[in-house]
């Protein structure tokens, strides 16, 4: 629930209306480039308290196209597509065994 997030008032007061673009939190994650529209760079937060993560950081591109992040899947240049349009839901088949897409409903 979004309205109902807990964040600490000296930063709001602080950043004002650039708060929202000035992320506060204690993940396992933290942020260390945010270019809009582009992509977020997350690096491995070493003193998360249920341990570190498993991986150093985590690129996540932004993409709008559909069909580009389609291809960028394929050239495998993504891991994973979080939306599939369904004029692609082709795409979801197997491999020599291996499954390519894997469509999970919400």
């Amino acid at each position: 629930m979004t309205a109902a997030y807990v964040v600490p008032r000296d930063e709001v007061e602080r950043l004002g209306s650039e708060f929202s673009t000035h992320p506060v939190g204690s993940g396992p994650f933290m942020l260390r480039e945010w270019r809009h529209n582009d992509r977020l760079l997350l690096e491995r937060n070493d003193h998360y308290f249920e341990g570190k993560a498993q991986v150093k950081g985590i690129s996540y591109r932004i993409i709008p196209e559909d069909l580009t992040a389609v291809i960028e899947f394929e050239l495998g240049n993504l891991d994973i597509i979080l939306s599939l349009p369904p004029s692609f839901r082709g795409l979801m088949h197997q491999k020599n065994g291996k499954i390519l897409l894997h469509h999970k409903e919400e």
